[in-house]
Parts: C-alpha cells; sequence; structure tokens
C-alpha cells in the first residue's frame, strides 16, 4: 500500500505540474519563470501538508532533500544530457548568490533552531533574489548564445497585440485548469505524507526526516527533471541549471520562512512528540511543561541537515560560482560527479542515522 501511495505522490506531482505550467503561459513572457513555478508547487505544497498533518520534520526534510536533489541528480543528469557550453550573462549572475544562501543556512544552523528572525532575515535575501531574477528574465526567450532579431521581436508583439477569440472564457478555464493542478498536488501530498507515515511505523529506525531524504525528495523533484532534460535536450542546459538555482531560492527564502512562521504563530504548538518524530507513532501524549511549550514554537534545525546539506549546498554553489566565472567547463564528467555527489549524499545520511558518521 505504502508503494501505490509512493508512486501515486510522484504522478500526482508530475499532473501539478503539466497543469500549472499550461494555466501560467499566458501569464508570462519568459517561459523560464512557468518551469520555475511549476516544479517548485507540488514541493511547496508537500511540506504545507506535512505541517498541516503535523509532521514538521518532514516538512524540513522535503525543502533540504528536494534542494539537494535539484542541485546535484537534476543538474548532474542535465549536464550528461548537454554540456553547458555557453553560459549567458543572467546566469552567471544569478548563480554566484546560491552560495550566500548555503552560508546563511549554515551559520543559522549554529542555533540548532529556526527563529522568527531567521526567517525574517531568509525573506530578505529571497526578495533581494526575487528582484534580481526579475531584471533578469525580463526579455523573452532566446536560444543560449544567439541574438534576438528585432524584426522578429516587433512581429511577434504583432501577432501577440492581435485579438484572441473569447479571452474572458479562456482565462476561466486556465484558472480553473491551476485550481485543479493545485488539487491534485494537494492530494499527491496528502499521499506521501500517509506513506512516509506508514513506512515510518513498519522501519522505526528511520525518522521522517531521513525518509523524507530517501524517498520523498526524490519523488518531489521528478517533475524539475523532467523539465530540466526537456530543456537541456534542446540545448538550453545553463537555463535548466538557473531554473534548479531557482527552485531552491523558492525552497529556502520563501517556502522555509512559511513554515518557521506556521510553527511560530501555531494557535495549538506542537508537541515535544511531534519535534522529534513520534506523534503518529504514539497513541498516548504526554502533557508538555511549559519549557517544552516555548520550544515547540520553534523549528529544530536537523543536525544531519546541517551537517550534510548545508556543507554540499556550499560546495555545489562555489562550483557554480566558478562555472559562472567561465574558468570551469559543466561537460560530461562534471556531470557524472554531481549525480554521484546525489547519492553519497544519500549514503552519508544513512551512516549517519546508524551513529556511523
Amino acid at each position: 500500500m505504502n508503494v501505490i501511495l509512493l508512486l501515486s505522490a510522484a504522478v500526482a506531482a508530475l499532473a501539478c505540474r503539466w497543469a500549472l505550467a499550461d494555466a501560467l503561459r499566458p501569464l508570462f513572457a519568459r517561459q523560464q519563470w512557468i518551469n520555475v513555478l511549476a516544479s517548485w508547487v507540488p514541493i511547496a505544497l508537500a511540506a504545507l501538508w506535512a505541517m498541516y498533518s503535523g509532521l514538521a520534520m518532514l516538512a524540513l526534510g522535503i525543502v533540504f532533500a528536494a534542494s539537494v536533489a535539484a542541485l546535484t541528480w537534476v543538474i548532474g543528469f542535465s549536464v550528461m544530457r548537454a554540456p553547458a557550453v555557453v553560459i549567458p550573462a543572467e546566469a552567471r549572475r544569478l548563480w554566484p548568490f546560491l552560495t550566500p544562501v548555503a552560508l546563511l543556512l549554515w551559520l543559522i544552523g549554529f542555533s540548532g533552531r529556526f527563529e522568527v528572525s531567521h526567517a525574517l532575515a531568509l525573506l530578505l535575501e529571497g526578495l533581494v533574489l526575487f528582484f534580481l531574477m526579475l531584471r533578469l528574465w525580463r526579455q523573452t526567450d532566446a536560444p543560449e548564445g544567439t541574438l534576438v532579431d528585432p524584426s522578429a521581436v516587433v512581429a511577434q508583439s504583432t501577432v501577440a497585440d492581435a485579438p484572441q477569440p473569447a479571452p474572458r472564457r479562456r482565462g476561466l478555464l486556465r484558472a480553473l485548469q491551476a485550481l485543479l493542478g493545485i488539487a491534485v498536488g494537494l492530494l499527491g501530498a496528502w499521499a506521501l505524507c500517509q506513506a512516509m507515515v506508514g513506512v515510518r511505523l513498519r522501519l522505526p529506525i528511520y525518522s521522517l526526516a531521513l525518509l523524507a531524504v530517501l524517498l520523498a525528495g526524490p519523488l518531489l523533484i521528478v517533475p524539475l527533471l523532467h523539465s530540466a532534460l526537456g530543456q537541456a535536450s534542446r540545448g538550453r542546459t545553463s537555463a535548466a541549471i538557473s531554473q534548479c538555482v531557482a527552485v531552491v531560492f523558492l525552497n529556502f527564502c520563501l517556502l522555509l520562512p512559511v513554515l518557521i512562521f506556521w510553527q511560530a504563530w501555531s494557535p495549538v504548538p506542537a508537541t515535544a512528540a511531534v519535534q522529534t518524530d513520534t506523534a503518529h507513532i504514539s497513541e498516548a501524549a504526554t502533557q508538555p511543561t511549559a519549557t517544552e511549550v516555548a520550544a515547540a514554537h520553534l523549528l529544530d534545525f536537523p543536525h544531519a541537515a546541517w551537517r550534510i546539506d548545508c556543507t554540499l549546498l556550499a560546495v555545489v554553489g562555489m562550483f557554480l560560482t566558478v562555472a559562472a566565472s567561465g574558468q570551469w567547463t559543466l561537460a560530461r564528467a562534471e556531470g557524472m560527479a554531481l549525480a554521484g555527489g546525489y547519492f553519497a549524499y544519500l549514503l552519508m545520511n544513512l551512516l549517519m542515522a546508524s551513529g556511523r558518521f
């Protein structure tokens, strides 16, 4: 049953991505925005549903695991599909900002908890990154390494200005399509959380945070992998990498602060059982003390995420910074190294859970 729920969650994430990508197409002149938002929404829905279900560690695990998978697994396979020979100026300006995000998370990890001030700092950094992406992606799409023909732009604008049949009806249909995609994504998020709890009951030695690394992260990143490989096959590998970087920015600078605020302002704070992944395992919950209630308003920073995820994010960020400067070409060997780094990441989490790392 758990396997069926996991497969259903993956299919629902893909369906949600396809529905949103088609519904958002008239709203954005740049395809990059559509790819980023449509690939990120299934991840956000899964994390928010886990938070709604009282599975705080699963929600945090989804954020970190999906981000690591995007920067290693997805980028690695995209580069193996087609090397990033030409890196446009927008990518050279965007990729280096990944390292400051990773370093900020690493500094937050010293406190051991996520506080409201940390959420505000992440939101402020996200606001800067949003305006940066808004400036870089305000133009229409063009193949990498090519120049835009002004006459073609004029022709496209003329066609776009032409009257379209029944625009109000078409807008209503696209809105319904977007709502349907979100509903399917929520159904997939429910299936994923049910599967995680079921696996946790069968394998009590594995925490929800570890199950998010092993199962939830790879499943939720499938829509992003599909989109990135499609762009790489069309010779837009740098755009695929920028898409992965933007999804990571949304995870840490928007989704993570939302989770922190949710926990801090929750009218019924999570008990110590929720923070230790035993809320759905033990039926009898002890009454928390005043100290436990105060601590329950703060999300714990998973120790494995601080030691492994943040370190790996910083390493990949510095690697992409060097690649953006033109000093390192992203070819097949680099792609294999990134993909292999993801499997090393899974192994390190398993070793740390067993107490051997």
